[in-house]
């Protein structure tokens, strides 16, 4: 079983150590030093729509979640900067297909409020990253820096139209309660899928190559962002607003000694050079490309035997475990 304080590293990794004093900057102009300012690979960005879209259109095979759809007992951290989600167990959750030519592990998932990435402009209210490692290290922090050696799927949460909470995400927001100061840990009441906390269409998103959107935002990151969106309670965002972070950081005034998060969100960084590509199987579809639900099935069974071969599965025992999503 994983400690606490094996669970605070592992998640101190991603989201910087809540010992460490620092905050996230109001622009870039007043941001962090070293590669977080001089790299050119860095996270988040505003994913440019319409007129200004220089997107460059791919056709990969569907991504594969490999036991997305278990369901897994969680512990949530509140690091004094994020909400953490860490298995309490180490859990085979994987990721491949759609452009990774790498299998990844799932090895937490953390949120943002408002959303790191825009999208036109546009911020959304929450940000979820599933964060994977390549599975060929003993840890993330063995991968971290490394060059593609993280793969990160970031989903993003509208504002529900009828101010409905979003049933998925309620088990999560209800564990808020308990992790109020930084430095607590709590066990989820029920055990959590993974893939329950994913859009419903995973075969549209955009992909560039980035870094880690914390100090010291070390690059090799390749990042995913679904273009389908989840909805989202006004009330659930104002849960997460209610986590606070040591005193000295941004925030207004919470218990004694700490301030409420009120947002974690880093400014958007220039696109540079980089390509930003686009998948969307249905733009496809008159170029007589594998784009339709049964030829992209096939594709997807191929990826998921190379994946059970690394994994080391027979097929047919793993489909009748129902381990895959």
């Amino acid at each position: 079983m994983v400690t606490t304080f094996t669970a605070l590293l592992l998640a101190a990794v991603w989201c910087a150590d809540p010992a460490v004093s620092w905050k996230h900057p109001e622009s870039e102009a007043n941001g962090w030093a070293g590669t977080c300012r001089t790299g050119s690979e860095q996270s988040p960005i505003d994913i440019p729509t319409g007129d200004k879209s220089s997107t460059t259109p791919v056709n990969y095979e569907p991504l594969v979640f490999v036991n997305y759809g278990n369901l897994v007992s969680y512990n949530l951290t509140n690091n004094g900067h994020t909400a953490v989600l860490t298995a309490q167990n180490s859990c085979n959750v994987y990721l491949t297909g759609g452009g990774l030519r790498k299998l990844y592990k799932l090895e937490q998932m953390h949120f943002h409020w408002g959303s790191e990435h825009l999208v036109g402009g546009y911020r959304y209210p929450l940000e979820l990253h599933f964060v994977h490692y390549d599975a060929k290290f003993e840890s993330l922090q063995d991968a971290v820096g490394k060059n593609s050696s993280l793969a990160v799927l970031a989903v993003l949460f509208r504002p529900d139209k009828s101010d409905q909470p979003n049933k998925e995400l309620a088990q999560v927001v209800s564990g808020l309660r308990a992790v109020v100061e930084p430095g607590k840990q709590a066990a989820l009441a029920a055990r959590l899928g993974p893939g329950s906390l994913l859009p419903p269409d995973t075969e549209r998103w955009w992909r560039y190559a980035g870094s880690l959107t914390t100090p010291g935002c070390d690059q090799g990151v390749t990042w995913t962002v679904f273009k389908d969106t989840l909805p989202l309670g006004r009330d659930q965002v104002k849960e997460f607003q209610k986590l606070t972070q040591p005193a000295g950081a941004a925030g207004a005034a919470g218990a004694a000694g700490t301030e409420y998060i009120l947002k974690n969100f880093r400014a958007p960084q220039p696109l540079k050079q980089r390509a930003l590509l686009y998948q969307d199987p249905g733009q496809h579809a008159k170029c007589g490309a594998a784009s339709s639900p049964a030829s992209r099935g096939v594709v997807g069974a191929v990826l998921l035997i190379a994946v059970l071969r690394l994994l080391q599965v027979g097929p047919v025992d793993y489909l009748l475990n129902g381990r895959l999503l």
